[in-house]
């Protein structure tokens, strides 16, 4: 049996989508995909370019539905940018989406990429980001049932504010509250 490497923050990076990424996209998209897990499906029908476009204006705070929240896609990968680990989302604003159960801080690791500290990385970027925003705190918010996020958010310095049943999200959400 061959040992799991496990990664530090400063043996990956977080960069936004760009075009020199497409294909460890596709890649990164298709291991969601193949895993069963049809969360980032509607990222996978559009062409990457059209993505690149849609997640700066999303950034920039243009064609949001009303009530949501100026957001940033970063993606975590090697430092040489070949491959993705995984999809993370930095979120701006207060709104109730956010306060309630969608929380400031997301992430989620590639399935063959899970186990290797990978979102613990990603979330230490992730308040990086919130930092050079002049967040003080940040919500993070896993599903109940999800412990190994639990335990990546208590890594990261998470406190357990409640477990809330959020209308609009299948599965009540843990909610934690790091400060920065």
């Amino acid at each position: 049996m061959t040992d799991i490497v496990k990664f530090t923050q400063a043996e990956t990076r977080l960069v936004r989508p760009k075009l020199s990424l497409e294909q460890a996209w596709f890649v990164c998209l298709r291991d969601f995909l193949d895993a069963g897990e049809k969360f980032y499906a509607q990222e996978f029908t559009v062409p990457f370019a059209d993505y690149v476009e849609y997640a700066d204006a999303c950034e920039r705070g243009l064609g949001l539905s009303k009530g949501m929240s100026r957001w940033t896609r970063f993606l975590l990968t090697d430092p040489d940018e070949t491959v993705i680990y995984g999809l993370g989302s930095f979120r701006y604003d207060d709104v109730p989406l956010i306060v309630t159960g969608g929380g400031h801080i997301g992430y989620s690791v590639s399935p063959s990429w899970r186990g290797r500290n990978l979102a613990t990385c990603m979330c230490l970027h992730l308040m990086d980001v919130a930092r050079k925003h002049n967040f003080r705190r940040v919500l993070v918010t896993c599903d109940i049932d999800n412990d190994a996020s639990a335990r990546v958010i208590e890594k990261c310095g998470g406190v357990l504010e409640d477990v809330r049943s959020i209308p609009g999200f299948p599965k009540p959400k843990r909610r934690y509250w790091i400060t920065l």
